[in-house]
């Protein structure tokens, strides 16, 4: 897909999206996919139709594996190391990587597996998409080290002959982050910090707990600073925007959605409510509410709110009897019990269910 002159996308191949710039000796990829199978095909498919160049830089936009995973496809270590392709990354970037991917990377791989769905067979009654693109890859994820490091919180850079300016983003949607300017393509990279959907401050996979002020600021930081000057914004994940007033609109939105999010939780905390009390009560303003981008199509308000809560007082609720309950399968024998047995819930809970109480009836029922 072409994105505006000399910028292109291959969408749909994988959960994200691979950018590739036209420079002056051959050609920038941006976040080279999951695995490097799908990297490959996604960099032969622009090939087909816009003739083959050499990969002269990769540019890793954030730390998660979704943007980095597939490089040995697209590029040869050696070429690197002979100094022919140059690897740019945020600061802190192999830092988190390794906190992700290796130190957590076993149970975040597990739980990924119930957020995303990947065994499940595709269809309308199993898995139909993943929210941020339609299904995460499975073949080999590689990764090569960068090898130059955006430190400033703005660095501008000419690479193959574009010149680019860098905005950091840190702990927005990833621990390293950051934003990318095209001046002279009136181009807005904005990584994964702008898509078309309510994102998660708290993946249901697992993850820290993001700082949604942050996000709100940057993304502001970036409108202010670029957006004015750019015909173009669009991200690591699905569709840009186009038009200066188009894309300001848009932006503003984003940035007021993280904000309004951040700063009403805490409101409500400040009151003495908990976390699902928050969850409960928290919705979009009347002023957001009919904007299809921030609408919660991958992370949602309550579990959002419920994020923000944790990021700021951790898990416990201010109930002592929260501090040290049983386990989690005494809990439920216990419980069963005091219902009358697994036989008498299960039959009360068929009744709600027919009356349409499915929250309450999930809940019961997880404990037979």
């Amino acid at each position: 897909f072409q994105v505006t002159d000399r910028i292109y996308q291959v969408r749909g191949f994988d959960i994200s999206n691979m950018t590739i710039i036209e420079g002056s000796r051959g050609v920038i990829v941006i976040d080279p996919l999951v695995s490097s199978e799908i990297a490959r095909a996604g960099i032969e498919l622009y090939f087909q139709h816009r003739g083959r160049k050499p990969v002269t830089a990769v540019i890793y936009s954030h730390s998660h594996v979704d943007h980095f995973g597939g490089v040995r496809g697209v590029i040869d270590e050696a070429d690197v190391k002979a100094g022919n392709v140059v690897i740019i990354a945020p600061d802190k970037f192999m830092e988190e990587v390794t906190k992700e991917t290796i130190l957590a990377g076993t149970p975040m791989l597990r739980r990924a597996m119930f957020q995303f769905g990947g065994l499940l067979p595709k269809g309308p009654r199993a898995q139909v998409d993943a929210g941020l693109g339609k299904v995460i890859s499975r073949g080999t994820v590689t990764l090569i080290p960068p090898t130059q490091i955006i430190k400033q919180p703005i660095e501008v850079h000419t690479i193959d002959g574009v010149e680019m300016i860098f905005q950091l983003t840190p702990d927005t949607e990833a621990p390293a982050e950051m934003h990318m300017f095209y001046p002279g393509l009136r181009a807005l990279n904005l990584a994964e910090n702008a898509t078309h959907n309510l994102h998660n401050i708290y993946p249901i996979r697992g993850a820290q707990v993001r700082d949604a002020n942050a996000w709100a600021k940057y993304l502001n930081e970036a409108r202010d600073r670029f957006a004015t000057k750019a015909d173009v914004v669009f991200a690591q994940h699905h569709w840009p925007v186009w038009g200066n007033a188009r894309l300001l609109d848009y932006l503003a939105k984003q940035r007021d959605t993280y904000k309004y999010l951040h700063d009403q939780t805490l409101r409500l905390m400040s009151h003495g409510l908990k976390a699902s009390e928050i969850a409960e009560r928290l919705a979009l303003p009347k002023s957001l509410e009919k904007e299809w981008h921030v609408r919660g199509y991958y992370g949602t308000f309550s579990h959002n709110a419920k994020a923000v809560y944790q990021r700021y007082l951790g898990w416990y609720d201010a109930n002592p009897a929260n501090l040290n309950p049983l386990p989690p399968v005494e809990r439920a024998k216990k419980t069963i019990a005091y219902m009358g047995g697994a036989a008498a819930a299960i039959a009360r809970a068929r009744e709600d269910f027919a009356k349409g109480e499915y929250r309450w009836v999930a809940d019961a029922m997880s404990q037979v």
